[in-house]
């Protein structure tokens, strides 16, 4: 039987619909939330796998985390890197510092600590153990106004894992990253849905990506069949080709 892929972000959009996808496909789960949500329970029961929430901002939860973590697994297939908080829609230099350095703490800050806590329980899987970190589109083309703390951490994070998916690798652990289109999601739910619709209408098929899109590649990308990816930026969207 496998061992545990631990998903960090459960309760998001995205987050969520890994967890069904790998459920269906017979992964055992360790569901992750920041806090101890109606969400995370409604999932953990509906799976029927196990939940931890943590507050990731807190190096010595995340470190709590681990060790309860390694109680009860002596190894782990992997983890899903799927964090986001929502942050003001401002324009850059309307923003405080505090708003930019709360969201580098959530992603790099918080992945460098859980994956530096991991990587013994990820490197004792002989068969090699997966990671993937999802980012965003915008990476890749024109970002838009406005979203300069999410996308500053997000980039700080890519840079990050270009570099550790090199020295990972020789512990036979591959990091994958996703770089998702525009979606429905709760770091978009305080965006008129006029405006969502509008960008719909402009897509070539009329829609934004979906989780299940995301989580469909994410199911792959857990498979042998998908080594030779790691390490780079793989684009999952339903926008116009640049």
């Amino acid at each position: 039987m496998q061992d545990s892929v631990i998903i960090f972000g459960s309760t998001g959009a995205i987050g969520s619909s890994i967890a069904l996808q790998l459920k269906k496909e017979g992964y055992k789960l360790i569901l992750h939330g920041n806090k101890n949500s109606k969400k995370l329970k409604d999932l953990s029961r509906k799976l029927k796998q196990p939940s931890f929430s943590v507050d990731l901002s807190k190096v010595h939860q995340i470190e709590n985390f681990v060790k309860k973590i390694k109680k009860s697994n002596k190894k782990l297939s992997g983890m899903v890197f799927s964090v986001g908080s929502i942050f003001p829609k401002k324009l850059t230099f309307n923003n405080d510092w505090s708003v930019f350095q709360s969201q580098i703490d959530l992603q790099i800050k918080s992945f460098h600590y859980i994956l530096k806590n991991l990587k013994p329980l990820l490197e004792k899987q002989k068969i090699g153990s997966r990671i993937i970190v999802v980012l965003s589109e915008f990476l890749i083309g024109t970002p838009p106004i406005k979203t300069s703390p999410y996308l500053v951490a997000k980039s700080a994070l890519q840079t990050y894992c270009k570099i550790i998916s090199q020295e990972i690798i020789k512990q036979n652990i591959r990091l994958f990253m996703v770089a998702p289109g525009m979606l429905r999601s709760n770091l978009t739910s305080d965006i008129p849905e006029e405006y969502m619709k509008m960008i719909e209408k402009d897509m070539p098929e009329n829609k934004l990506t979906t989780p299940e899109d995301v989580s469909q590649v994410c199911s792959f990308l857990m498979k042998k069949s998908s080594d030779s990816l790691y390490g780079t930026l793989i684009p999952i969207s339903r926008a116009k080709r640049r």
